[in-house]
């Protein structure tokens, strides 16, 4: 797993790439976690080639500290790898709001997404 952060239209963005397995599971908890990521935060994940349950589980925990309206965890989920859409569309996890690009989930409203 990669990743790397910046800020765009004054939100914070953290793009996650390549495949994301088990032994990437405590990284990724400090990357989403409350102190490292901003109120706002989107997450890009669509280079992510692989995304197993340890995985979708960190993203769903991240959720909860932001899953009050108006902010749900903005996912950018992109359309080139099947794998992880079938993955974040089996878990159901609803406090989510997926979006194809990350120009579309910084234009968003807060409460927009798919």
């Amino acid at each position: 797993m990669q990743w790397s952060a910046r800020v765009l239209n004054g939100r914070n963005v953290l793009k996650i790439s390549g495949p994301v397995v088990s032994a990437d599971v405590s990284r990724l908890k400090l990357l989403l976690s409350p102190k490292c990521i901003a109120t706002s935060p989107v997450v890009d994940i669509s280079e992510v080639t692989f995304l197993g349950p340890a995985g979708l589980d960190v993203l769903a925990s991240a959720t909860l500290p932001l899953a009050n309206p108006p902010w749900p965890l903005p996912i950018v989920i992109g359309d080139r790898h099947t794998q992880v859409l079938h993955a974040i569309a089996d878990a159901q996890l609803q406090t989510l709001r997926v979006f194809d690009t990350v120009e579309n989930a910084l234009a968003a409203n807060p409460t927009d997404g798919e």
